[in-house]
């Protein structure tokens, strides 16, 4: 017997998935356990995945003698109701076959990670088809940080963008993604969809303080000292520049921030955040002896 055809009984002969969209991997229609139960009440049998109805209790012989015979102008609505145009399964257009793929991808993922990044792995489910509707747009323009086969870096990369956060660094092993493939796509969203923000680094300032979950207030603050001040900086990644600018205004606001978060942070290394912490601080010392010489100056 064919896959196709297991429980034929129930299913009845070439059993096709029910539910929308249907699914790749049908308890229906692999090997194994049957992939569906019985509503008691009713004596029908609904999928143990989705929940949707696959078929009907069969009568025996005798049970169908005794019931009353259906007339003609309820036949064809019976068979309706069962052969309903909505549950008839079309063929899948290439389209409908990506958007499959990418949603059996992030049920796979959270299920992997919804022990170690709760909040994370929740908003990808509950967001699962505006994260793949933008992640198929951003595909269809041909971005370059998008081309890439693998699909974990680029849904973990939209996801941070939505939820404006990272993922927890282990929730990124666990699913062998490293923290540098997701900043270019989450970088691309955000330079695209945060006109609010002034540039680059403001953004960057306010990504890294939702992923270390720095209050609102501080986070806002510190981008509008960022921009009012704009300090240059002998390091060149953004990121680094961003969490160096974030850790200082953070500890004039008398709150501390752990180094050893921050280096988890995609961008954001060792050397590179201490150089960018460094010449920070070289900038501020300046500017003090500048204005220490200038009063010596007027008196």
């Amino acid at each position: 017997m064919s896959v196709k055809n297991k429980s034929a009984d129930i299913l009845g002969i070439n059993f096709e998935c029910v539910d929308d969209p249907p699914r790749i991997k049908c308890p229906n229609m692999e090997e194994g356990p049957e992939g569906y139960s019985k509503i008691e009440t009713t004596g029908e049998y609904q999928c143990v995945l989705c929940l949707r109805k696959v078929g009907n209790e069969t009568s025996s012989d005798d049970e169908v003698a005794e019931d009353d015979v259906v007339d003609e102008e309820n036949a064809e609505e019976v068979e309706y109701a069962y052969t309903a145009e909505g549950d008839k399964i079309q063929d899948f257009t290439p389209e409908q076959l990506l958007v499959i793929s990418r949603k059996d991808k992030i049920s796979e993922m959270v299920s992997k990670i919804s022990s170690i990044d709760l909040e994370f792995s929740l908003f990808m489910s509950d967001n699962q088809n505006e994260i793949i509707d933008l992640l198929r747009k951003m595909e269809k323009a041909g971005e370059s940080v998008f081309e890439t086969r693998a699909l974990e870096p680029k849904i973990l990369g939209v996801t941070a963008h939505l939820i404006k956060r990272y993922p927890d660094p282990k929730a990124m092993k666990e699913v062998g993604v490293k923290p540098s493939s997701i900043e270019g796509p989450k970088k691309l969203l955000d330079a695209l969809n945060s006109p609010e923000l002034g540039d680059a680094v403001s953004v960057s300032i306010n990504n890294i303080g939702n992923s270390l979950d720095i209050p609102e207030p501080i986070i806002m603050s510190a981008i509008e000292e960022w921009e009012k001040e704009k300090p240059p900086n002998k390091e060149p990644k953004i990121s680094a520049r961003a969490a160096a600018w974030l850790y200082l205004y953070a500890k004039t606001a008398k709150l501390k921030i752990n180094k050893t978060k921050l280096y988890d942070i995609p961008g954001v290394s060792r050397f590179a955040f201490n150089r960018a912490l460094k010449s920070y601080e070289e900038f501020f010392r300046n500017i003090k002896v500048t204005l220490k010489e200038s009063d010596v100056e007027e008196k």
